[in-house]
């Protein structure tokens, strides 16, 4: 549950009592390639990314979801058998056994964002932060939830405009 107000210019904010989203990154860089996605709609949120994860001179793909849907909630990540089956700027899949989660950026509205490289801001991305997202959520061929959320937020960051996906 969040609280606080802001003013910005004449016009106030109150806070309190919603709810929202806190983001932190310990990091010095972003990842070479990615893909991250926000979005909700009524009584469903979720957030789901993909990126080239660096370990020991080495990369692998990774994934996280979060889809809370009602009063449940569906993870799938690399950490519980999740899987990428594709990512790239007009969308994302990623499966866990008979769940699949896409979202599909239905128009982005990209705007420059820097980013951290070895700690210094010198590599330009670019984010959707308002743009409409369809969400699907299906399990065992069954869809469980699809939403489009018009106000939602789309990243994706892959080197040499290359799809990223497992084979």
């Amino acid at each position: 549950e969040t609280s606080g107000y802001i003013n910005i210019g004449e016009k106030g904010y109150d806070f309190n009592g919603g709810s929202g989203y806190f983001e932190g990154d310990c990091g010095r860089s972003f990842p070479q390639s990615y893909v991250w996605t926000q979005g909700s709609s009524g009584d469903s949120v979720v957030m789901m990314a993909a990126a080239s994860v660096p370990i020991l001179g080495s990369s692998f793909t990774g994934v996280i979801c979060a889809i809370k849907q009602n009063d449940r909630l569906h993870r799938l990540a690399t950490y519980n058998g999740a899987r990428l089956v594709y990512a790239d700027k007009k969308g994302i899949c990623i499966r866990r056994g008979e769940s699949e989660l896409s979202a599909f950026c239905l128009s982005a509205r990209p705007h420059e964002l820097k980013a951290p490289v070895e700690g210094i801001l010198e590599r330009t991305i670019y984010e959707s932060l308002a743009c409409p997202v369809r969400y699907v959520l299906k399990a065992h061929g069954c869809v469980l939830m699809d939403i489009i959320d018009e106000k939602a937020c789309y990243e994706c960051a892959i080197k040499n405009d290359l799809q990223m996906k497992v084979i």
